[in-house]
């Protein structure tokens, strides 16, 4: 008994199995547009219930609720970084800028260099 396929049936059978050669994560980035890392998370039931709650509301996955979940933390980080450089600054004692009359005498005698 012999089986007759259709040569579009044979390319997409022999597309398929040079695929099965290839490591599972760069089709699944290839195929999918998929990010290229991978991070499994175990939640409790409540914490499971919470972000699939979320995601049906957003119409989303789980996946992208804790995408966004991350990058939210991250710039909050990032804000309270900066507002924490900022208050350094702010704390600062910069004293004020003399007159440059002033302050040509100040390098003069730091530098001791006579320069017109």
């Amino acid at each position: 008994m012999s089986i007759v396929c259709d040569p579009g049936v044979t390319k997409y059978i022999r597309t398929l199995a040079s695929v099965q050669d290839v490591p599972y994560n760069i089709v699944r980035k290839a195929v999918y547009g998929m990010v290229t890392k991978r991070v499994e998370i175990r939640f409790d039931e409540e914490t499971a219930e919470v972000l699939a709650n979320l995601a049906h509301e957003r119409q989303t996955t789980v996946s992208d609720v804790v995408r966004e979940a991350v990058r939210r933390l991250d710039d909050e980080a990032q804000r309270e970084r900066l507002r924490r450089i900022v208050d350094e600054i702010a704390a600062m004692e910069i004293e004020k800028m003399p007159d440059p009359d002033e302050l040509n005498r100040q390098l003069d005698s730091t530098y001791d260099i006579d320069l017109p």
